[in-house]
């Protein structure tokens, strides 16, 4: 089930109503890891936990992601991180395999200075959301 919410994820992402988001991070959009010449900015996202909550009738998971903007200024990665916003929370991602599941936002950390010896911006955020198999 881990697999087709990733894939809902980036669904959203590369549909139309993410066209602004994927304009802004000119460097992409990376599961777990991004290359290491990624240009700025670019954003990571990976699943923090993905809990089973069966019920006896039920097969649903409990998942969240966080992702992760990596840009030159404070202002640039918040202004991504509104646009992520925009794009997820309290929004409905799907795929196939999996009924309509809404992103709720969790926490958010920073915009985090880069090191002194040079590095990104980095802002966090965590969306949150139940999702359930479509049997």
């Amino acid at each position: 089930m881990l697999d087709a919410a990733l894939k809902a994820f980036f669904a959203r992402y590369n549909s139309t109503t993410g066209a602004t988001l994927r304009a802004a991070l000119t460097g992409g959009l990376h599961l777990r890891k991004a290359p290491q010449a990624a240009a700025v900015p670019y954003a990571v996202f990976f699943t923090v936990y993905n809990t089973n909550k069966d019920t006896f009738t039920e097969d649903i998971h409990k998942i969240m992601f966080q992702v992760n903007v990596f840009g030159a200024t404070a202002g640039a990665v918040t202004g991504i991180l509104e646009k992520f916003r925009t794009l997820y929370k309290d929004k409905a991602i799907s795929a196939t395999g999996i009924k309509d599941a809404t992103l709720l936002e969790g926490a958010t950390y920073g915009p985090f200075e880069p090191a002194e010896d040079g590095g990104e911006w980095q802002v966090s955020v965590e969306f949150i959301g139940w999702v359930e198999k479509n049997p």
